[in-house]
């Protein structure tokens, strides 16, 4: 019937809106993550790192590479993502007017509120992740060791990745809606359940609030990372290495 195909159209555009935000997010945050602490890891090798914690507090000194390099590389991609935005949300229009009136674009699930919902998202996520991504670059000397120092962020992130593609196909699941709560993934599982319609907004907000009160701690313990980072130099880094240096830093 109409109304059970309009049904299943809109359920495959949902699907595919909240696919490809969701791998706009990962690709940001794993690219312009590793930025940071590359950064990061530059400094500290050239011995920059323990000039400029003379003159500013580790807090200053995260915030504000954290801050400048996510700027720097979101500008970037915000470009490529205005334009991709701008396409799709026109592509509406010109498949109807190609196929008839009745033809719905395979992206039409792309609403105002789900781009509104995917910005914060993403802005959060990014946030997130780049003060881990610039506390465990500070653990290495070279830019050479950043992969590995930053590979458990990259388990995370792919993880959470791969279970929001596959959340998809059960968003009201338990696990799917307690999982949308952690910070390490709800920029991805929230944006699927807001692109397939199926959260409240008390629900987005107490998401975006937990999202923010945990990258103010992380704030914190980053910063102590941080500033114990520079006196690591040609140790392996580990956990151990982690949590010493947030436990003895000042």
């Amino acid at each position: 019937t109409p109304g059970g195909l309009n049904n299943v159209n809109a359920e495959v555009s949902s699907t595919l809106a909240s696919t490809a935000l969701i791998v706009l997010i990962f690709m940001a945050i794993v690219t312009y993550g590793t930025w940071v602490a590359m950064s990061v890891a530059e400094e500290k090798g050239s011995r920059v790192m323990e000039l400029m914690l003379n003159a500013a507090t580790p807090f200053q000194m995260l915030t504000g590479k954290v801050l400048g390099n996510g700027a720097a590389g979101l500008t970037q991609y915000g470009a490529v993502m205005i334009a991709g935005v701008v396409g799709i949300l026109l592509e509406g229009p010109i498949h109807q007017k190609a196929l008839g009136g009745s033809a719905s674009a395979p992206f039409s699930g792309l609403s105002p509120a789900v781009l509104a919902a995917f910005l914060i998202l993403f802005l959060l996520g990014f946030l997130f992740y780049a003060l881990l991504y610039a506390a465990l670059g500070s653990l290495v000397s070279r830019q050479e060791d950043v992969q590995s120092a930053t590979s458990p962020l990259i388990m995370i992130l792919t993880g959470g990745y791969l279970a929001s593609i596959f959340a998809i196909q059960m968003i009201n699941d338990t696990w799917v809606v307690i999982l949308s709560y952690v910070p390490f993934f709800s920029p991805y599982l929230m944006l699927a359940r807001v692109a397939g319609g199926h959260v409240q907004l008390w629900e987005f907000v107490m998401a975006v609030v937990i999202s923010l009160a945990s990258s103010a701690v992380l704030l914190f313990v980053a910063a102590r990372i941080y500033s114990a980072g520079v006196l690591l130099y040609g140790q392996r880094v580990g956990l151990r290495q982690v949590f010493k240096a947030a436990r003895v830093s000042r």
